[in-house]
């Protein structure tokens, strides 16, 4: 009779596989919230090359191209410094991670061959995850374009 109840004994069974399951849950569920700030933190970036290509293409007289690309770049990395999510984990966006082409635009609204001018701005960041590097994930680069045209 008592090899009877040694063997139905189940006590302490379920914190064993509580236990068991736990890094894996945990691994699981930080990996969602991850994986969320990622898609999260791209849309902005996105968002944020659309307001600096917005800023690019608006009718001005005279055009300088200089000025406008530095209001380009300070729109973009304002907008940036603003909205992204990186918990100080992340890596902090540059000028140099800006690139505006064509690098000679068109003044007006044709080049010489009476092409349409567009506006393109690409941002290059490479995205630090909080946790998940610790198993060798990431860090992943994030590019985002915007084409517009020039107005």
């Amino acid at each position: 009779m008592t090899g009877y109840k040694l063997a139905n004994n189940q006590s302490g069974a379920a914190a064993v596989e509580f236990a068991l399951i736990l890094p894996v849950m945990l691994l699981f569920i930080f990996g969602i919230i991850e994986f969320g700030l990622y898609m999260y933190n791209k849309q902005v970036l996105t968002n944020a090359c659309r307001e600096g290509a917005r800023v690019g293409v608006v009718v001005r007289s005279p055009r300088n191209q200089m000025d406008e690309d530095a209001e380009i770049r300070a729109t973009v990395l304002q907008y940036a410094r603003d909205h992204l999510v990186t918990f100080g984990a992340g890596g902090t966006l540059s000028s140099d991670d800006i690139v505006i082409e064509p690098a000679n635009r068109c003044l007006g609204f044709e080049d010489s061959g009476g092409n349409r001018c567009f506006l393109i701005v690409t941002v290059d960041y490479l995205y630090t995850f909080l946790y998940l590097n610790n198993f060798g994930i990431g860090p992943l680069n994030i590019q985002a374009v915007s084409r517009m045209q020039m107005e």
